[in-house]
């Protein structure tokens, strides 16, 4: 337990140290460095839609089973550095409100509240990053995230 709170500090402090930058050549030339987004939260990000929306038509899906790998593998990019544009931020952090809660003596109890601090401070972030995501979806997401790191906790 306590590995998992390590990496949720560490993953924040990663967030807010992660922007573009610029980088020089030995040439002393300035370059700046394009900086792609994450294909591997690309393709979770589409997968948790994907089953997300067959789950809205059949209600077949247990959508925990997917949940927790996509969760874990976003932890994964995180702890690697891996989670650096916007649009990682973005994804990451949609893939993190996908937390599982449990009925405990009749409440509703989070499985990992944290998830949904860190899903908030992401999305802050990206939002923060980028004009391109200051519109009302992810800044009611950053909001959605909050308010439920506070009913959890």
């Amino acid at each position: 337990m306590d590995y998992l709170k390590t990496i949720y500090l560490l993953s924040i402090l990663m967030v807010a140290s992660c922007s573009p930058s610029e980088q020089k050549n030995s040439d002393q030339e300035n370059h700046t460095t394009e900086i792609v987004d994450n294909k591997l939260l690309d393709s979770i990000y589409k997968k948790d839609l994907e089953i997300r929306e067959l789950d809205a038509q059949t209600d077949t899906i247990r959508l925990e089973d997917y949940d927790k790998v996509h969760r874990n593998m976003v932890f994964e990019q995180l702890s690697q550095g891996l989670v650096i544009t916007p649009r990682d931020k973005f994804k990451a952090s949609w893939i993190l409100q996908h937390t599982n809660v449990t009925s405990c003596e009749g409440e509703l109890k989070s499985i990992s509240p944290e998830n949904f601090l860190l899903a908030y401070h992401l999305m802050i972030a990206a939002i923060r990053d980028t004009a391109k995501f200051h519109q009302k979806v992810p800044v009611k997401m950053a909001a959605l995230n909050y308010d439920r790191y506070l009913l959890f906790t």
